[in-house]
């Protein structure tokens, strides 16, 4: 074909024109993604800048056709790579790139959903604008402290687009079955990573899977645990359920062979709380009992209990564990911090970085004070002005879930019952171990929508007439993954 005969480069030129102009969207996030990678090469930026333009490519290409999909997409990537979201040092144009990259491909997986009016206005109702409370509070925080982060807002705009979505996406049974699907498949990936750098590399200490940190890999993988339990009660098909009880043993596991206390404390916790729960038979709570008794005999090495014995110097006058000793100091650190700024805080991430003088001299290493507690850590950065919406929406959430349980048992559906308990007692995990463990972060918004989301599925399937029901429950299976 010979190019340069007369009219071929321009009737390529108008069909290449009439293309953009029928997919615009596809046009824009192309032009932006070309543009970036341009930016990084220019720059010679970190091949993660390129990665990240690739995979928001793939998300838009997903999200044209199977918007639902593309979201489980979202959350694996959020629930699996703990630091998957931009968190860079430098504000450079690939970062400002990489931002509204990510924000054209939600964008359009939104716009792409059908009743995205009434979606989100569902998604900014009293609970949503309370989420925007906390955040407003938290940007005023971060604007009037002595040292303004950033990162703060592109942060949070990821934060809010992961409950926004959650919000807007999940309004149907099934939907709510997938995406407690993805998550115990994500975390459960990540305790298999675990038990095998444990296995591999027993020499290099304390393992943390996908996390730097042994303690939040036990923990946010342990938000896993009651969704596992409770998934495979609602399963009928016994290889699935066989699946969900082996993501869900791995995520036991990943907390013993982390070591780690506070870990140790919300496994106990939380079995408790799935024990005196009758959401499941008392005949598949005594297996369950039986599974721990035998997991534990099995699989906790001898060392682990030393270091859990360690936890008596909390009621101790001396304590004589060094971590120990600094938890306890941190409360009153953290109070004399609060009262200094009641109201404003003393900004985002400014908890982080407390005087070593404030702690006795003790070394902060990677901002560990405020992996002690996300409790403590929003009310001395947010101040009041945060911390009381934070209250708010824990007992909005807790609220949610347990009103979604008790709309399912008084219509006699065992399945919204089963899956409403999963995501209250996940959050519930969230916030026994914030308070010894957890730096504010998008899991907070992913697992406060979770509950909100049951909750508004509980209303739409329960408020139906019975055969309308059914026949959503048919037409659930069919556009799951649309």
């Amino acid at each position: 074909m010979n190019l340069s005969q007369p009219g071929i480069l321009h009737r390529s030129n108008e069909r290449l024109l009439e293309y953009a102009r029928r997919h615009r969207d596809l046009t824009a996030c192309a032009l932006l993604a070309a543009a970036f990678l341009v930016v990084c090469v220019l720059l010679q930026l970190p091949y993660y800048y390129v990665g990240l333009a690739v995979v928001g490519v793939i998300l838009l290409g997903i999200s044209l056709k199977y918007p639902f999909a593309a979201f489980l997409t979202y959350v694996f990537i959020v629930n699996f790579l703990p630091y998957a979201y931009i968190e860079s040092k430098t504000f450079t144009l690939a970062k400002i790139g990489g931002i509204l990259l990510v924000a054209i491909t939600l964008a359009v997986t939104a716009i792409r959903t059908p009743d995205f009016g009434k979606r989100i206005k569902r998604a900014f109702d009293k609970r949503g604008l309370v989420v925007l409370m906390l955040i407003a509070a938290g940007a005023v925080s971060t604007i009037v402290s002595r040292n303004p982060r950033s990162d703060f807002f592109e942060q949070h705009f990821q934060f809010l687009a992961l409950f926004v979505l959650t919000r807007v996406y999940v309004d149907t049974e099934k939907r709510l079955w997938w995406l407690l699907v993805i998550i115990l498949l994500a975390r459960g990936l990540d305790g298999a990573l675990g038990l095998y750098q444990y296995i591999t590399i027993p020499e290099a200490g304390r393992i943390g899977g996908n996390f730097v940190d042994a303690n939040e890999y036990a923990c946010y993988t342990l938000l896993a645990l009651p969704i596992g339990v409770y998934l495979a009660q609602y399963e009928k098909k016994k290889l699935t359920r066989i699946l969900f009880i082996a993501a869900g043993i791995l995520t036991f596991i990943a907390v013993i062979i982390s070591f780690s206390r506070s870990g140790f404390i919300t496994l106990a916790l939380i079995l408790l709380l799935i024990f005196l729960i009758p959401a499941i038979k008392l005949r598949n709570r005594m297996i369950l009992l039986f599974l721990t008794i035998v997991l534990v005999i099995t699989t906790v090495p001898f060392e682990y209990w030393s270091r859990i014995e360690t936890l008596n110097a909390l009621f101790e006058d001396e304590a004589t564990e060094r971590s120990v000793m600094i938890r306890k100091r941190q409360v009153d650190t953290s109070i004399r911090m609060f009262l200094e700024n009641p109201i404003f805080g003393v900004g985002y991430l400014q908890y982080r970085t407390t005087p070593e003088k404030l702690l006795g001299g003790y070394i902060i290493k990677r901002g560990r004070l405020g992996e002690h507690s996300a409790i403590l850590q929003v009310l001395v950065e947010f101040g009041l002005l945060g911390f009381i919406p934070f209250v708010i929406l824990i007992i909005l959430t807790f609220r949610s879930g347990i009103r979604a349980a008790k709309l399912a048992k008084l219509a006699g559906d065992s399945g919204i019952r089963l899956l409403s308990t999963a995501t209250t007692l996940s959050f519930t995990s969230y916030i026994i171990f914030s308070f010894m463990l957890g730096t504010y972060t998008k899991y907070l918004f992913l697992y406060l929508a979770l509950p909100m989301a049951a909750y508004d599925v509980a209303v739409e399937k329960l408020s139906r007439p019975a055969a309308a029901r059914e026949v959503a429950n048919g037409e659930d299976l069919g556009k799951g993954m649309v």
